[in-house]
C-alpha cells in the first residue's frame, strides 16, 4: 500500500544529519546531538548538558552535589531490580 503523507520540516544535525538525536542543553539551551557531541558529566544523571557547559568548573560542582545523592537512589533501584523474579 502507498501513503503520501504531507511534507513536514524536522531539525536534524548539521554533521551527522540525524533526526531525533538532538538535545537542548540544560544550562545554556543550546541544541546539540547525542550522537556527535553528547557528553556525560562527571557523574550519574546528568546528560542533557552540552560539551562546553559540561566543562564549566561551575556545572561540575553541581553535578558533583547532586551526583552522590543521585548515587544512592540508583544504587536501591539496582537492588530492587535484582529482587525481581524475570525469567527469560
Amino acid at each position: 500500500m502507498k501513503c503520501k503523507v504531507p511534507a513536514r520540516e524536522i531539525k536534524v544535525c548539521d554533521f551527522c544529519r540525524l533526526e531525533g538525536f538532538l538535545e537542548a542543553c540544560c544550562v545554556c539551551g543550546k541544541e546539540y546531538c547525542l550522537t556527535c557531541h553528547g557528553i556525560v558529566a562527571g557523574s550519574y544523571g546528568f546528560h542533557k548538558l552540552c560539551r562546553e557547559c559540561a566543562c564549566l568548573t561551575a556545572v561540575q560542582q553541581v553535578c558533583d552535589r547532586y551526583a552522590k545523592k543521585m548515587a544512592l537512589l540508583f544504587a536501591a533501584r539496582d537492588k530492587a531490580l535484582a529482587r525481581l523474579e524475570v525469567h527469560p
